[in-house]
């Protein structure tokens, strides 16, 4: 999910998604010696001792909670925080292509005659046309195991049980919008950027030290790559799940679509009214915390937004706005019986 780490020598927090500059973080936080913001959280906690804290488990496996809880503590509101951001679209692709090939037994690429027959099951699933199926395909032992991740629990999980495909846009300016003085948000096209300007060559580290870490890096790219769209289409968006046409028409309440729309708008909104502009980002959420499964996508994006704003003292407007959404939540799962989260604690 998410990859923390703590400079303590220049009092400065690293908040990083996978699949978006965590490797690459994770390789300065070892030769830089960065403490792990779990030990961080845990040294505090201990300090702290607050009540709260020992009553909800959830803190103990939710990095999310940790940064948010650590980032309005008095000790630590006024560091420096960094996060890094990337076009969601994209993110996702790159993590489905990844935990399909590890989990699922899907190929690193697909054969263009298979892209070909998912590009014309797409076509006609608009026109209503459903007779097209990968019949002998060598790839049907993944077909059948993605079929039996949804099929085997009633709650639609678009990570593919991976924390590699969590949303994780929303949550990050969330995080921003509690603390904008100090939490800086960086584009992913702009960390070794950062790095290089924070962590000089031949000062903080060895002169080629950059040369040596960046041989490893993946190409960045805002695009999604042929290949991870390929691994998409024939694998993802063909499927009920996935295609919006033909989760209506199967009678699924939402769709892939539902679950990353939420992440495309909010960086609609970064790229067209640009990252410090936290008015139209306050705006945004404002619409979006009404509605009910912005918070249910995952039981640790809820868990993160219900008890944030129910157990940490927050100074925005978004999260009293989350404790207003709790009965609508709680309607939502009665009404709709394929949600699986934990909500007893907070109901």
């Amino acid at each position: 999910m998410l990859q923390n780490f703590y400079d303590e020598q220049n009092d400065r927090f690293f908040i990083v998604p996978l699949r978006c500059g965590s490797s690459y973080t994770n390789q300065m936080a070892t030769n830089l010696g960065w403490r792990s913001l779990d030990d961080v959280f845990k040294e505090y906690k201990d300090e702290k001792s607050g009540p709260f804290i020992e009553h909800i488990p959830y803190f103990e496996k939710n990095e999310a909670l940790k940064v948010l809880y650590l980032l309005k503590s008095e000790k630590y509101r006024n560091s420096n925080w960094v996060t890094f951001i990337r076009n969601p679209w994209t993110r996702y692709l790159s993590a489905a292509a990844l935990t399909l090939d590890v989990n699922f037994d899907a190929p690193p690429y697909v054969p263009a005659d298979e892209i070909t027959l998912a590009d014309k099951m797409l076509q006609d699933s608009v026109k209503g046309i459903y007779n097209i199926h990968f019949e002998n395909s060598p790839f049907s032992v993944t077909d059948h195991k993605i079929g039996s991740h949804f099929l085997s629990s009633i709650n639609l999980d678009y990570t593919l049980g991976d924390d590699h495909c969590m949303p994780l846009l929303a949550l990050q300016l969330m995080l921003h919008l509690e603390n904008p003085e100090n939490f800086q948000i960086v584009k992913l096209g702009e960390m070794s950027k950062f790095y290089k300007n924070h962590y000089p060559p031949g000062e903080v580290v060895q002169q080629d030290f950059y040369e040596l870490i960046e041989q490893g890096k993946r190409q960045y790219n805002d695009t999604p790559s042929a290949t991870m769209t390929g691994v998409y289409k024939r694998f993802l968006a063909t499927t009920q799940w996935y295609n919006p046409v033909m989760a209506k028409r199967v009678g699924l309440t939402t769709s892939f679509y539902d679950f990353i729309q939420y992440e495309i708008d909010v960086w609609s909104e970064i790229e067209e009214n640009g990252i410090d502009n936290n008015y139209a980002i306050s705006r945004l959420f404002q619409e979006m915390l009404k509605e009910p499964y912005f918070y249910l996508r995952h039981k640790r994006l809820y868990q993160f937004y219900a008890i944030g704003a129910s157990s940490i003292q927050t100074d925005t407007q978004l999260f009293n706005q989350v404790n207003l959404a709790l009965p609508k939540i709680r309607d939502f799962v009665l009404e709709n019986s394929w949600i699986n989260v934990q909500l007893e604690s907070v109901f």
